[in-house]
């Protein structure tokens, strides 16, 4: 799992277009996903609780949904080959700290890049 902390570096707070400043790190993520292409990739948004009020997404799983498409975009144009990859939402649902404190809701701010195992061919238990 590759967890990257959304604010001040991918997205600007409640947008799903990719801050000029991510393009290195995601570029070298891109990379490191190449070096064995076989293993499928989980690109997962993540939100705080914090609802959202106006703007272009209605809630926290269309902003988690299309962060996570974003970056999905962004490595499939970047080598990553787009069988490989899936884009998911998880809104506030998967918080990785407590949202009762600015830093809990910063940690849960995120997107994950998730290389998923795999195991012997089918026919194995």
């Amino acid at each position: 799992v590759i967890r990257v902390l959304t604010d001040d570096l991918l997205f600007a707070s409640g947008q799903a277009a990719l801050d000029v400043r991510s393009h290195p790190l995601l570029a070298e993520i891109s990379q490191l996903l190449n070096v064995d292409e076989t293993h499928p990739i989980d690109v997962e948004g993540h939100t705080d609780n914090v609802p959202i009020h106006g703007g272009l997404y209605p809630s926290n799983w269309e902003l988690s949904t299309a962060r996570a498409s974003t970056v999905v975009r962004f490595l499939d144009e970047h080598g990553v080959s787009p069988a490989r990859m899936t884009a998911s939402g998880y809104a506030e649902q998967r918080p990785m700290a407590s949202n009762a404190t600015a830093a809990g809701r910063a940690r849960n701010r995120r997107v994950e890049i998730v290389m998923k195992r795999i195991y012997g061919s089918e026919s194995e238990p």
